[in-house]
C-alpha cells in the first residue's frame, strides 16, 4: 500500500499539460533556467519516502540518480499532512502552509540558492498545484481519519 508521501508525489507526476502550462507562463530566462533542473523530496516517517525528479520542457518526471540534484525538500510525514489538510481547507483545522512550514522550519530546502529557490517553488504552487489537489488532499485526509479510526476499534 502507498504510503501518503507517495500519493501525493504520484498525482503531482501525472498532470503534464499543467506542468507544460506553467513553465509557458514563466519569462524566457526563468523557463531556461529552471529546464533540467533536478530536485530531491524527502519525507520522514511511515507515510513517507524519497523522490527524485527533473524539470523538462514535457513537465516534471521522476529521476532515478542523484546527480546533479539543485534542491532537496526535507519534512516530516506530519508535516505532510498538516499541508494537505490546509490546502484540503477543512473546517474547524487550518493545517499549515508550505510558506509557514518553511519559516518554521517545520520544511526544509536545502541547495545553491534557497532563498530564491523557495520562493520560485512556494509560488508555482500556490499559483497552479494547490487548487488542483485540494481533491487528492481532502481523499488524502478522510482515508487518514478512517485508519486512525479502524486502528481504534481494533
Amino acid at each position: 500500500m502507498d504510503t501518503i508521501a507517495e500519493k501525493v508525489f504520484n498525482f503531482i507526476l501525472e498532470d503534464k499539460l499543467l506542468h507544460q502550462n506553467i513553465l509557458r507562463e514563466l519569462p524566457a530566462d526563468k523557463r531556461s533556467a529552471v529546464t533540467g533542473r533536478k530536485g530531491r523530496l524527502i519525507v520522514t516517517g511511515p507515510e513517507g519516502g524519497s523522490f527524485m525528479m527533473r524539470l523538462t520542457p514535457l513537465g516534471i518526471f521522476r529521476e532515478d540518480n542523484d546527480k546533479d540534484i539543485r534542491n532537496e525538500i526535507l519534512m516530516t510525514d506530519d508535516t505532510l499532512i498538516g499541508i494537505l489538510v490546509w490546502i484540503a481547507k477543512l473546517p474547524n483545522n487550518p493545517g499549515i502552509s508550505p510558506r509557514a512550514a518553511y519559516v518554521n522550519g517545520f520544511l526544509k530546502i536545502s541547495g545553491e540558492s534557497v532563498l530564491y529557490d523557495a520562493e520560485e517553488i512556494f509560488n508555482a504552487m500556490e499559483k497552479h498545484a494547490f487548487a488542483k489537489m485540494q481533491p487528492i488532499a481532502r481523499d488524502a485526509v478522510a482515508g487518514m481519519k478512517q485508519q486512525k479510526g479502524a486502528e481504534s476499534a481494533s
